[in-house]
């Protein structure tokens, strides 16, 4: 009796929990992308996604599909939900895709805009460079695509803003004499599966950019957009100089990016010759004559598929003269950010983290900020900085950041990453949660005067005199003002290297997403080596538990390599 019993409630809970699934309809009913191209071939990209729920209520839905290495900018993601509230996104890495869900577990009805913004190495990715075309000519390639979306949507559109000035009010279609000054071609799929026009964009210095846009109406589900065009690499030499003077560096030794070939082998860059491979070795010095036989074969087989790739030259570099329709007759649709900062209003409680993280403070910087506060409450030592181990002397900390911060070590002291990610995505959760309303600018200043009155005299006596004895806790200001004013306190923490720097040092180096963790001075030693597999080991051990749940839930329905998934 008691074994129906069981079997009777087990069905209600599946049954219940099945309606409550089947009940969520949702639809991205369109998406929009700007795509901000620096003149290094990185790029910040804002996706604009307009979710509509008609039954049911939606949490999140997953992102996959970008194909260049990235760094989320999690303050510029967040959801514009229907009651006129913004909230902020907690963006998890689940499995190969991530999981955008709003954050403390809202969910929301009606129609809603999501936007994401990241940075994105581009030429990293290879999928932004230089080629040559049968004359010789070196051109500037652009070969990249959003992700694909699980569902049709009502339009999408990819906006592509150059580092090149034009002139405010200016705009075209693909057939302009602006693009054509600029040699612009592209590949005649693009021009079917695309209406292409341009437009001057104002840029954040007040200057007008060009614009390229790339509009889709109504493309089906799992629809691609591949978008890859061509400039004359001579008429853009200046816009993308430390690019080309990069490619040529790494490749030729080249003062000169353009005396040189620098083509990669990209899929359809036309004319595109493959990258040269190191001379032949030693062992293919002791057998010379098979040597000759695999090059001489190689070699003919490249002459055969270049002379082929050439003959189909002019149709693929089609001018973009087969769409005829005017830009300056369109509506083009605009990212739809919603701001609802107040001008001049300053969030005045933030936590010292939480400025930290405003500032874009390298994050090995606010750790040494976490550290300082802990040690002045006699609740850690550091035991050594490279690779970063604590000491725990008490369990529990006053600090609203303490306990979570302390979760982020294992018994014996070393970082666990996984748990120190989630640290600073509930301190950036929370910071985003503090200041969406507020004037971002004077914010920052509000803190700056505080810290400059604090340098200019006695850090404890100013600390009252500026005001931050009203602030969350007198004491952890203290400690935060001297890490601030001694930039060398903690100033080698070997910490994993996903924690290395910032968002905008992502964009602003030259290397990203290189190498495994290897702390300051302490390369090639047995104790990186250490930290490398302990960290490896831990980070593993934490995201399969940190995700199993959620990837049991959700893996067998959503696994398709496309966007989408609303739940």
């Amino acid at each position: 009796m008691k074994r129906s019993r069981f079997w009777l409630v087990m069905l209600v809970l599946f049954g219940w929990s099945g309606q409550a699934l089947a009940a969520l309809e949702a639809r991205a009913e369109s998406v929009e992308i700007f795509l901000t191209l620096h003149s290094d071939g990185k790029a910040v990209v804002q996706h604009s996604i307009v979710w509509n729920v008609s039954s049911g209520t939606m949490g999140g839905f997953y992102f996959q599909g970008e194909k260049a290495p990235l760094a989320w900018d999690r303050q510029r993601c967040w959801a514009d939900l229907p009651d006129g509230t913004r909230s902020p996104l907690d963006i998890k890495e689940v499995e190969d895709k991530w999981d955008i869900l709003l954050a403390q577990g809202k969910r929301t009805l009606g129609t809603s805009t999501w936007v994401l913004t990241y940075g994105a190495d581009l030429a990293a990715g290879k999928m932004v460079g230089l080629t040559e075309r049968s004359g010789g000519e070196k051109l500037f390639y652009f070969h990249w695509a959003p992700p694909e979306w699980d569902q049709p949507l009502g339009h999408r559109a990819v906006t592509v803003v150059f580092p090149i000035e034009v002139n405010a009010g200016e705009a075209g279609d693909s057939r302009s004499e602006r693009l054509s000054q600029l040699g612009f071609a592209t590949e005649e799929f693009v021009n079917k599966e695309n209406k292409i026009d341009w437009y001057a964009a104002r840029g954040s210095d007040d200057k007008n950019y060009l614009a390229l846009r790339f509009y889709q109406k109504a493309p089906a589900a799992h629809a691609a957009q591949n978008i890859q065009f061509y400039l004359s690499a001579e008429n853009v030499a200046l816009a993308f100089s430390p690019l080309f003077d990069a490619l040529a560096a790494r490749q030729t030794g080249s003062a000169n990016p353009l005396g040189a070939l620098q083509s990669e082998a990209q899929p359809g860059t036309p004319g595109a010759v493959g990258v040269v491979r190191p001379g032949i070795g030693p062992t293919w010095q002791r057998t010379p004559l098979l040597a000759l036989f695999l090059c001489g074969g190689i070699a003919a087989l490249g002459v055969f598929l270049y002379r082929k790739k050439i003959a189909g030259y002019p149709k693929a570099m089609a001018k973009a003269e087969g769409i005829a329709w005017a830009g300056d007759s369109w509506t083009p649709p605009r990212l739809s950010e919603g701001t609802y900062a107040v001008p001049g209003k300053v969030a005045e409680d933030l936590h010292p983290v939480e400025v930290a993280l405003l500032f874009e403070l390298p994050l090995p910087r606010v750790v040494a900020v976490m550290i300082k506060i802990l040690e002045d409450e006699g609740v850690v030592r550091v035991v050594q900085e490279a690779p970063l181990r604590l000491e725990i002397l008490k369990a529990e900390s006053v600090d609203e950041y303490g306990d979570a911060f302390l979760a982020a070590f294992d018994a014996e002291g070393w970082v666990l990453s996984g748990c120190m990610a989630d640290f600073f995505e509930a301190a950036l959760k929370k910071l985003q949660e503090k200041i969406w309303d507020c004037d971002i600018e004077a914010t920052k200043a509000y803190y700056r005067k505080k810290l400059a009155e604090a340098e200019a005299g006695g850090a404890a006596e100013t600390a009252v005199a500026a005001g931050t004895a009203a602030m969350p806790s007198y004491s952890c200001w203290t400690s935060f003002i001297y890490v601030y004013s001694h930039p060398h306190y903690y100033g080698n923490l070997g910490l994993p290297k996903e924690f290395s720097g910032t968002y905008a040092s992502f964009m602003a180096s030259s290397a990203c997403f290189s190498g495994c963790f290897s702390p300051k001075n302490l390369s090639g030693t047995a104790g990186a080596c250490y930290s490398a597999c302990h960290n490896a080991c831990h980070s593993a051990c934490h995201q399969a538990c940190h995700s199993a749940c959620h990837s049991a839930c959700h893996s067998a329905c959503h696994s398709a390599c496309v966007s989408g998934g609303p739940h």
